[in-house]
């Protein structure tokens, strides 16, 4: 990231709390102090997209002390498995708007955004604007021959008013 013409390197610390209960004591000790919160959910599973909120009292109840709150991100993962959604992007954008989050999406699996997601945490907190370029780093470029066959298109079903990844037909 460049801020003002110098690049400067940042150390950030990651605490992986997924698996751990939300009631541990523990989790607690994680969190405080903490400048950002990914706060991740399964696209492909409603129960861990409900979980989202008690997770957020989380972050809140620990942090309602100190100076600034942190930076929050809505991450909708498995994005992988698009044809298996079954939270809305609708759904995501309207709980990260009502929180002030960060929206993004990742897949975990094939490493899609992941990348992009802690850039953007870190240029946010550090108030730094990603240019085009930094913002399109990590785009994957797929290229592949487009195959038609009269039997399969009749069997397409239009699901692009469910996602935003690109749907060809």
């Amino acid at each position: 990231m460049d801020n003002n013409g110098a690049d400067d390197e940042k150390n950030i610390k990651v605490w992986d709390i997924g698996g751990q209960s939300i009631a541990s004591e523990m989790i607690d000790k994680y969190i405080a102090g903490a400048q950002a919160a990914l706060i991740v959910y399964d696209v492909t599973n409603m129960r861990s997209f409900d979980n989202v909120q008690d997770w957020l009292q989380v972050v809140k109840r620990v942090t309602k002390n100190e100076e600034k709150p942190p930076h929050t991100a809505l991450v909708g993962n498995k994005t992988d498995l698009e044809q298996k959604r079954v939270v809305t992007v609708e759904a995501h954008n309207t709980l990260a708007k009502k929180h002030d989050m960060m929206p993004m999406y990742v897949s975990a699996k094939t490493g899609d955004s992941v990348l992009m997601l802690f850039r953007q945490t870190v240029a946010d907190l550090l108030k730094i604007v990603l240019s085009k370029a930094d913002q399109e780093a990590d785009i994957v470029v797929v290229e592949g021959e487009i195959q038609s066959d009269a039997r399969e298109a009749r069997r397409r079903v239009d699901h692009s008013q469910n996602s935003n990844v690109c749907n060809v037909m």
